[in-house]
């Protein structure tokens, strides 16, 4: 079984390494001016995968003993295919960002937009599971706790 504290050290890695991904993506997009709405969002979506990663890894380190094996197993499914997701992303800008921009990004445009809608879903799960992770905190705690 994966270890819980492992878990949130891995996901706040990888929040950074979505974090490098976004920059990379609103440099690329100053460069493209075709492209710039496109890639626009895709490097706010990939920002807010970075700020979600790093709620959920606050999440785990602060909720560890309420958290399921089955929630944790979840969460490391979920980032290995992020981190295949922003690996990709990282490659992409990296070749996009060589010679001929514009004909490289509308070759890699539909692969693009698959990785968008991946990146939705990654973070769609990772909220419905750090939600429920808080829901049972609060439903831990005993009657009539004041909350600060």
């Amino acid at each position: 079984m994966v270890d819980p504290l492992s878990v949130a050290a891995s996901v706040a890695g990888l929040a950074g390494l979505a974090a490098g991904v976004s920059l990379q993506l609103f440099k690329l997009y100053d460069m493209l001016a075709d492209a710039k709405s496109e890639l626009s969002n895709l490097a706010q979506d990939v920002s807010g995968l970075s700020s979600t990663l790093e709620q959920v890894s606050e999440v785990i380190c602060k909720h560890d003993a309420l958290i399921q094996d089955k929630a944790i197993k979840s969460i490391f499914d979920i980032m290995k295919r992020c981190e295949k997701t922003m690996e990709e992303l990282r490659v992409t800008t990296e070749l996009v960002g060589l010679k001929r921009l514009y004909v490289k990004w509308l070759l890699r445009k539909a692969k693009v937009k698959e990785q968008k809608a991946n990146i939705e879903g990654y973070k769609s799960s990772l909220n419905t599971i750090m939600t429920t992770v808080v829901l049972a905190s609060v439903l831990d705690r005993p009657r009539g706790y004041v909350y600060h």
